[in-house]
């Protein structure tokens, strides 16, 4: 297996949005249904079951009557696709592309130090940049934002309220996600891989209602702290049956990667006290305004709560 780092171009949000609407188009009011009122899969079909009923008019007329009402409801669609437009920029993949972008154009030491601000780890490193990863070896989904300084990773994984029908919470799964990605680092035996390892879980509000059946799994919550200490029994089962293979050095690697669960707020509030603490550098006003832009994509994600 082999696993690969790379500094993340700023230049990647739009590709990463394209990407998201592509594959993910009922999400955001893209597929075909939601476009016609109807499957793909039926409107191919819809040839044969016509042929069919050249000879049975009472089954052609039911196939009539019902392209009839579908095509009733037109503007009803439309109206719902206008609406979907509108919200989204509230989009949690839109979200996460421009906060990556906004934290790529920050200088690597005011990263590190944000993060310090936002929560105590010992081996926070001097600065930090924003990585992608590039995996062979195993299926995974790269995590939402991926911080990397000396021999340190800081995996991210960003959830958002932006919608009233819309809530992206935390199943355990992700967790054993994030600590196959840890245990595969700590085995490489690349050198330029890191061996220290913290995940955040960044949610709309400190609640563990943003974790599913966060009760089940999730033994101790410190807000003031915002570490969180996770029920082992519960994630050896969980690990089991999703990563049969290593299951027992996924939950292992949990001792090697503390868990920290914190707001959107708290995550603008570390930058913009680590920024009033540069108030004498030349690059003040701009950081600044950048703080500005990271304070609107925080109130985005918890628009709805």
């Amino acid at each position: 297996m082999k696993i690969n780092f790379k500094k993340r171009p700023i230049i990647n949000a739009p590709t990463e949005v394209l990407n998201a609407l592509y594959y993910y188009t009922v999400q955001y009011g893209l597929s075909v249904k939601q476009f016609t009122g109807k499957h793909w899969k039926e409107w191919d079909k819809l040839p044969f079951d016509l042929e069919k009923s050249i000879e049975d008019h009472d089954r052609l007329k039911l196939i009539i009557n019902d392209l009839k009402e579908n095509a009733s409801k037109s503007k009803y669609r439309e109206e719902r696709r206008r609406q979907q437009r509108q919200q989204w920029d509230k989009k949690e993949v839109v979200i996460n592309a421009q906060l990556l972008s906004l934290l790529a154009a920050f200088p690597g030491e005011i990263l590190s130090k944000a993060m310090s601000n936002l929560y105590s780890w010992r081996y926070m490193p001097q600065s930090l940049e924003v990585v992608n990863v590039e995996i062979e070896g195993f299926s995974f989904v790269e995590p939402d934002l991926l911080l990397m300084g000396d021999d340190c990773l800081i995996m991210v994984e960003l959830k958002t309220r932006g919608s009233s029908k819309s809530t992206r919470s935390y199943p355990m799964t992700q967790l054993t996600n994030y600590l196959k990605l840890a245990k595969e680092c700590i085995t490489s035996k690349d050198k330029k891989i890191p061996s220290h390892f913290s995940h955040i879980i960044l949610m709309p509000t400190n609640d563990i209602k943003w974790l599913i059946k966060g009760e089940e799994w999730v033994e101790e919550l410190n807000n003031e702290a915002g570490q969180m200490v996770v029920n082992k029994d519960r994630l050896l089962e969980v690990a089991r049956d999703k990563h049969k293979k290593d299951y027992k050095e996924i939950v292992d690697a949990i001792k090697e990667v503390p868990i920290y669960f914190r707001s959107w707020e708290n995550f603008a509030d570390s930058f913009d006290k680590t920024i009033k603490e540069n108030k004498d550098n030349i690059y003040y006003n701009h950081w600044f305004d950048m703080l500005e832009e990271l304070k609107v994509l925080s109130k985005r994600s918890a628009k709805h709560v």
